[in-house]
């Protein structure tokens, strides 16, 4: 899926500028206290650095299920039980949160580049209106991966019933994440398998 891809693209391409972050602070502090020498522009770029590190890893460590957690019941509870929380994790509190910080941050971005924002201070850096731009790009991607695992959990809790339809006979139907791959082939065909069904379905999103 290519917003998939995106993500860990992105995510990888930031774990890179923790190299420069690292570099770029043992320069300022070896200019600061060798050479007596600082400038706004040094300090402002390590904190645009962290910021991108932050928000654009965000997404892919999500994706890679790296974030830290502090669990005291979740690792004793079944893979369904785990699937549960996860999916109401996602559902209820991650992508509603993600949506509502990239919606509101739009206009925030927009009225930066309106007035092509620049530092206030003396020596800063130009153009921050590229760094507030990260903010609703990295929440978007955020809440893609949160929908990306919703879904993930949903195809993996057991005996969970993933589609109700009616039969020619108007009866009420349930198939079952197990069932997939029957009810496909008698709906699309043989030849047409759950893996393609899905790969279909991750293309619409």
């Amino acid at each position: 899926m290519v917003l998939k891809k995106i993500i860990s693209k992105t995510g990888k391409i930031s774990s890179w500028f923790s190299l420069a972050l690292v570099l770029l602070i043992s320069t300022d502090v070896l200019l600061r206290y060798v050479f007596n020498f600082s400038t706004a522009a040094l300090y402002e770029m390590e904190w645009h650095l962290f910021a991108i590190i932050f928000l654009l890893a965000s997404p892919y460590t999500l994706q890679k299920n790296k974030h830290v957690r502090v669990d005291v019941f979740y690792n004793n509870f079944s893979k369904r039980k785990k699937n549960i929380i996860d999916l109401i994790g996602n559902i209820i509190f991650l992508i509603p949160f993600s949506f509502i910080i990239f919606y509101t941050s739009l206009p925030f971005v927009a009225d930066s580049y309106s007035i092509l924002e620049s530092s206030p201070d003396p020596g800063g850096l130009p153009y921050r209106f590229i760094i507030k731009s990260i903010i609703p790009i990295a929440f978007f991607l955020l809440m893609i991966q949160g929908i990306l695992n919703a879904i993930k959990n949903l195809d993996d809790i057991p005996g969970y019933r993933l589609f109700k339809y009616y039969d020619e006979n108007n009866n009420k139907k349930e198939v079952e994440a197990s069932e997939l791959n029957d009810f496909i082939h008698e709906c699309m065909g043989e030849e047409f398998s759950a893996k393609d069904f899905r790969t279909w379905a991750g293309s619409m999103i």
